[in-house]
């Protein structure tokens, strides 16, 4: 047993050596000045990577020239200065010898040396000055629509749908305008007008009208600011053709209200006459607008039947005239329809 203990002893003296301390604190103690040395040169190494991919990273860009771009159209020019890193400033100047959307000037001037990102100052041609915005401002809007129907200003100045509201200035008068007068204009320029539309309604007579022919019936109500709903029937042996049938009464009513009334028409064209009744539905209008009727002959000639106001729906309008003769229909002085008498 003690024999085993013995050999024992002797397997672990052999896989064990004894460790002495002192030797190798020794070691350690003399290896401390280079490893100290490592690790300050691995932090200066890395210190000085760092800076290097710093000052990569915030270095600025390359210096270029300042291309010319004078004399060109601005899309082309935008795309130059995009490649070369430069930053456009546009100002834009009118002018009566430069096409529209030229670069008149630039700053700085051509093959000045400027780093990339820097900002270039352009001056772009605006074209010459086709019209100027007059003051509407107290103008009635009728003469206003008249204005523009045959000058240069109808194909540069557009009214949008007028802004209403009441006011003690007389009705359809302009109160304000959207662009200031005497602002230049370049292209088309929508103008937003503000239109008077009345203090409040009015009362007006119904005129007396039975037995009036058409051509009668259009000079008394071409004033009267009523809105007529026109019948026809055909006449009988006691009543007038081609007049109104509805006796007359005598009452008052608020102005563009509805009033009914019937005429007498023939069976068939008299004379080569030929009797109707055109009719047609208008957008609502919330003050009255122009209405006109006018016919062109086959030489040309021009004859105005009737004009009146109308607040807009549907409208009814007798006519007496030859078969095929055209018949124009304005509103505020501008085509709305065209029909022919069949």
């Amino acid at each position: 047993m003690s024999e085993m203990n013995e050999e024992k002893k002797s397997g672990f003296k052999k896989i064990f050596k004894k460790v002495d301390i002192e030797e190798t604190y020794n070691k350690l103690e003399s290896n401390i000045p280079a490893l100290v040395i490592t690790v300050i040169s691995s932090i200066v190494v890395m210190a000085l990577i760092c800076c290097a991919v710093f000052f990569a990273r915030v270095k600025g860009p390359e210096k270029s020239l300042v291309p010319k771009v004078t004399g060109m159209q601005l899309e082309d020019a935008l795309l130059i200065l995009q490649e070369k890193q430069l930053f456009p400033s546009i100002s834009l100047r009118p002018s009566d010898t430069v096409e529209k959307g030229i670069i008149m000037d630039q700053s700085p001037k051509e093959q000045s040396l400027r780093k990339g990102r820097s900002d270039i100052t352009l001056v772009v041609s605006r074209g010459p000055v086709i019209a100027t915005i007059e003051d509407y401002v107290g103008k009635d809007i009728d003469s206003v629509a008249g204005e523009t129907d045959d000058s240069k200003k109808k194909s540069t100045v557009v009214f949008n749908s007028p802004i209403y509201k009441y006011n003690e200035a007389k009705e359809g008068t302009i109160l304000a305008q959207s662009i200031e007068a005497g602002t230049p204009v370049y292209n088309t320029t929508n103008v937003q007008l503000v239109v008077s539309k009345g203090a409040t309604k009015k009362n007006v007579q119904v005129p007396a009208l039975y037995e009036k022919e058409i051509s009668e019936f259009y000079k008394i109500t071409k004033n009267t600011n009523i809105i007529w709903n026109v019948k026809s029937h055909l006449a009988g042996p006691d009543e007038k053709i081609g007049a109104v049938s509805t006796k007359d009464v005598s009452k008052t009513v608020e102005e563009f209200d509805r009033v009914d009334i019937d005429f007498a028409f023939p069976a068939g064209a008299i004379d080569d006459i030929n009797y109707g009744i055109f009719t047609d539905t208008l957008m609502d209008y919330p003050v009255p607008v122009k209405l006109k009727l006018e016919t062109i002959n086959d030489e040309g000639e021009h004859e105005v039947l009737t004009e009146f106001y109308h607040k807009g729906g549907d409208i009814t309008i007798p006519y007496s005239l030859k078969k095929g003769t055209s018949v124009y229909v304005y509103i505020n002085n501008k085509v709305h329809s065209k029909f022919t008498v069949e």
